[in-house]
């Protein structure tokens, strides 16, 4: 990596080094402190140079983990409901399951029971709603939870199917924004 990189915009960051590689941008510590930096932001001759760099550790990364055992990811979330009037719940004691991606196909189906194969993962929510799954780097997951909550003489009832290409896996949020329609929900069973 070079040591210092000039960007678009005629800014010199020095005594560079990476901290993490994104698909788009790379976060750089440097003496000012730490950023996350588009490529397209990163003039050129600077921008060839890093991306030379990214390709040699991505080659490097893929050649350590074909001698390894998968790696395990965690996921860190939230489980909540925000009425109409604002107010967030915490739901608690919600338990939130890590699928194959594949499975999520079964839920194309009229049928209203359907029969998941066996999660890769699962956790039950804290009183806050919070919850973190570990899943194998070995291929794309959804999380997928039930969950209910009295209101008045009224239960209303909640269901999340969430592929997590879709989401920081740091910061899952199953919330109003990604409910699944109670017309769609369905009853499922998991392989054992």
């Amino acid at each position: 990596m070079p040591d210092t990189i000039t960007l678009a915009n005629g800014a010199v960051l020095h005594d560079v080094s990476v901290i993490r590689w994104n698909s788009d941008s790379v976060v750089l510590k440097h003496t000012g402190g730490a950023d996350t930096i588009r490529f397209i932001y990163i003039a050129e001759p600077d921008r060839a140079a890093v991306l030379a760099v990214r390709a040699d550790a991505k080659k490097a990364a893929k050649a350590t983990v074909k001698d390894e055992a998968p790696l395990v990811r965690t996921i860190n979330g939230q489980v909540f409901i925000s009425t109409k009037g604002g107010v967030s719940y915490k739901l608690g004691d919600v338990t939130v399951y890590l699928l194959r991606i594949g499975d999520l196909t079964l839920f194309n189906t009229s049928e209203k029971s359907i029969r998941l194969g066996t999660p890769a993962s699962s956790a039950v929510t804290d009183a806050d709603g919070f919850f973190t799954l570990t899943a194998p780097d070995d291929g794309e997951y959804f999380v997928y939870a039930k969950a209910s909550r009295r209101v008045g003489e009224q239960t209303e009832r909640y269901e999340w199917r969430l592929p997590l290409s879709d989401v920081d896996k740091q910061h899952v949020q199953l919330s109003v924004t990604n409910l699944i329609p109670f017309a769609d929900h369905k009853d499922v069973v998991f392989d054992e």
